[in-house]
């Protein structure tokens, strides 16, 4: 319990600068308590990472399939800055693979940084969307 406490507290601390513009189209707040719910307590399938975090840390995504890999395209908002991200390649272990219910594709991401003059970021998690 006071670890699930703990890694709720860093995604908050660590997300702040990132959440802050995350939902800033109301998006999540249209969804059900339900799908928010469901959004809230997805866990990261590695058994390390714990939570993905909450619905405003996740973000809506394009997804495609390329050989044995999913792909995804996104958009990230930071201090009201939106940036597309990919397609990038999505880390087999962030991939949630208990039945995602919603099935609306969903990343959660973190730690934006820059390369090259380019922005990156890290997916903690994903949950596909339909499958084709």
């Amino acid at each position: 319990m006071i670890k699930a406490l703990w890694i709720i507290a860093i995604c908050l601390i660590l997300g702040a600068g990132y959440a802050m513009g995350a939902d800033s189209s109301g998006y999540w707040r249209q969804k059900s308590p339900e799908q928010r719910q469901w959004l809230r307590t997805q866990r990261a399938p590695d058994g390390i990472k714990g939570l993905c975090c909450s619905e405003a840390d996740g973000v809506e995504a394009f997804q495609e399939i390329r050989g044995d890999l999913y792909w995804v395209t996104f958009v990230v908002t930071v201090k009201e800055q939106r940036y597309q991200m990919g397609p990038m390649p999505v880390p087999p272990e962030a991939v949630i693979t208990e039945g995602n219910r919603w099935q609306e594709t969903v990343v959660w991401w973190n730690r934006m940084r820059w390369e090259d003059g380019k922005p990156v970021v890290d997916i903690r998690c994903f949950a596909p969307g339909y499958k084709f």
